[in-house]
């Protein structure tokens, strides 16, 4: 056989502490399918994967660049004109597109719309992880927190209990301490509200139903539900590692944090988690999670969202 075509690989750790040994079963697949191409994994933590690609992009060697690159959804268009992708509107007519939802296109083209740079590759969801031995503690089910309001008033039973110098309520969400504009997404739309309008002209999240939900949001803040590091505690952690009763997140947890084989793997929290769908004042979301698996070996970028 002639020597293999070389493809190096980038993705984001999607399944946590297991995202390796879920990509190679993956790419054994691809290999038995495309025997000659060798792929090249290398897995680069959110925040330092956009540092790299704009290093790509400049043309700098820190890093051999990637042909085949995970970007988050947002991603696309920053990179797109920076030169860092590659167009593939030639290649969607050999994408199977069956199943995946339509919305999601919207973040593989650039603003006009008419050039494609990226193709979705799997959508994630967000579910409200929490701990039922401190709800039972509280007398509280889980149906008390299927509103903003319930919600609220149980983060506040939790601050203002015993076990509230134990355990904080909710923490935020990102790598560092800050609110980043996919912290504060779920709140717009679900009071209501949106960004932009719909021919995407004019801001919108100034507009009341935006408002509200920003306003929601950054109360749980003034009012110490969402603990600040300075103001409230003095070190790091989340759900996962033992210190707060909520928390909302994807999927991945469920084989990295609370798989038994991970090293920061805390059993009191695997023992007593649950999570439900959560929900807002004016939409009530259903959440899933899948992986659409691409048998296409000749596009360049992939998106998640």
């Amino acid at each position: 056989m002639a020597n293999p075509i070389k493809l190096n690989l980038w993705v984001m750790p999607n399944a946590g502490f297991d995202t390796q040994r879920v990509m190679q079963k993956e790419l054994a697949l691809f290999r038995r399918e495309n025997p000659g191409y060798d792929v090249k994994l290398t897995v680069h933590p959110w925040h330092f994967a956009w540092d790299r690609l704009i290093a790509v992009a400049k043309k700098k060697d820190y890093f051999e660049s990637p042909d085949v690159v995970q970007i988050g959804g947002t991603w696309n268009t920053t990179l797109a004109a920076l030169g860092a992708l590659s167009d593939l509107t030639d290649f969607l007519d050999d994408v199977e597109r069956t199943d995946i939802v339509r919305p999601i296109w919207n973040y593989c083209y650039e603003p006009t719309r008419t050039k494609a740079y990226s193709l979705p590759w799997f959508l994630d969801a967000r579910v409200l992880y929490y701990r039922q031995d401190l709800l039972a503690k509280l007398g509280l089910t889980p149906e008390d927190l299927g509103t903003w309001k319930g919600f609220r008033e149980a983060c506040e039973s939790l601050h203002n209990s015993k076990w509230g110098k134990k355990f904080f309520a909710l923490p935020l969400p990102g790598q560092k301490e800050g609110i980043l504009i996919h912290d504060l997404a779920p709140w717009i739309w679900g009071g209501g509200g949106n960004f932009l309008s719909s021919d995407r002209h004019f801001a919108q999240f100034h507009e009341p139903n935006a408002l509200k939900g920003i306003d929601f949001y950054f109360r749980l803040m003034v009012d110490h539900i969402i603990p600040l590091l300075g103001r409230d505690r003095f070190s790091t952690g989340d759900f996962f590692s033992g210190q707060f009763a909520f928390q909302l997140s994807g999927v991945w947890p469920v084989s990295s944090f609370l798989n038994p084989h991970y090293p920061y793997y805390n059993p009191d929290v695997a023992r007593n988690y649950w999570r439900i769908p959560w929900k807002a004042p004016r939409i009530k979301f259903v959440f899933c999670s899948r992986t659409r698996r691409s048998r296409q070996s000749s596009a360049n970028t992939g998106t998640n969202t």
